[in-house]
């Protein structure tokens, strides 16, 4: 019989995955991030390290298998992986007596801002989607069909238009082009342009060293680069779209509105944000971004069978391990 009543939460990222387990009766526990582990993007290696995270969390925890009541993992494109099963399946190894969440990192970002109370939040990350949750607590969404077919306004999608064009103008002597290839020369570590395009073609990263150029892109546009400038502006007015089309779905007509925010590259930078808000200012005069106050990992103890509240998050301790 378990004596310890832990929570376990994973939010398996694709660029990095972060770890949290919690014994909810001591409001006390670890957290850890390693590399990324989205199945989608890592396939098998996606889920042995999803459950190397989980063991090392419960030996790092110090606490037994069966005293992790709740297992929750959150994942973009949970509901379309093929490894579904494979993640259930080695959960259930290792915690038989967990009950299994298997969610969207979305949903998981959101209910760390929300908990289970009603809300919308703006995710722009590797890549981008709104979602929310009306007084009912029914679930809607807005975007999120992922990297190869949409997700504009995202990180991987800033950095793939902007290289596209740097391709186009591979000749130009323009200082405004020249000045972000050779930015993202030094970021890629390689030792021309011709060297960073066949990194990114080969490399298994590739996906998150694209999203990794978007703080370049954003500061770029911010010191008026008119190079990248008009996919930056592209990019916002497909994220306010997003807002809107989920407060058509939600029936929000509010004058002011909430929108929570998470992801580096929405949460980062008030440039950007500042763009999305200019795009909505027609039906919300009043807009006001609440920004995350803990990681989004930290959704997963919202939702558990006995959950924690947001309003308790400031009172745990928790261990970097």
């Amino acid at each position: 019989m378990a004596n310890r009543h832990c929570i376990l939460s994973i939010d398996a990222g694709g660029t990095k995955t972060d770890g949290l387990l919690l014994d909810r009766d001591k409001l006390s526990g670890v957290m850890l991030s390693r590399e990324g582990s989205n199945p989608n993007i890592y396939r098998e290696q996606g889920v042995t390290t999803i459950t190397s995270i989980v063991k090392t969390l419960i030996e790092k925890g110090e606490v037994l298998p069966e005293d992790v009541e709740d297992c929750v993992i959150g994942l973009a494109g949970i509901s379309r992986t093929a490894y579904r099963n494979q993640i259930e399946k080695a959960l259930n190894k290792i915690a038989p007596q967990s009950s299994i969440h298997l969610i969207s990192d979305a949903q998981l970002a959101h209910h760390g801002i929300w908990g289970k109370t009603s809300g919308i939040t703006l995710i722009v990350g590797t890549g981008s989607i709104a979602v929310g949750i009306d007084e009912e607590g029914k679930f809607y969404r807005a975007g999120g069909f992922g990297y190869n077919i949409g997700d504009e306004g995202s990180g991987y999608w800033l950095g793939k238009t902007v290289i596209t064009q740097l391709i186009t103008n591979e000749q130009s002597t323009d200082e405004e082009v020249v000045s972000i290839r050779d930015e993202f020369v030094a970021h890629v570590g390689a030792p021309d342009f011709e060297g960073m395009l066949r990194i990114l073609s080969t490399s298994e990263k590739n996906i998150s060293t694209l999203a990794g150029l978007t703080p370049i892109i954003l500061k770029a546009a911010e010191d008026s680069n008119f190079f990248v400038n008009q996919t930056v502006m592209q990019g916002a007015e497909c994220l306010a779209d997003l807002i809107m089309e989920l407060t058509e779905k939600m029936g929000i007509a509010e004058e002011k509105l909430l929108v929570g925010t998470s992801g580096s590259v929405v949460v980062k930078s008030n440039y950007y944000r500042k763009l999305i808000e200019d795009h909505l200012l027609y039906d919300f005069p009043e807009m006001e971004w609440v920004l995350p106050q803990f990681p989004s990992v930290y959704g997963g103890l919202a939702i558990a069978s006995f959950p924690i509240q947001v309003d308790n998050f400031s009172k745990l301790v928790v261990q970097i391990v």
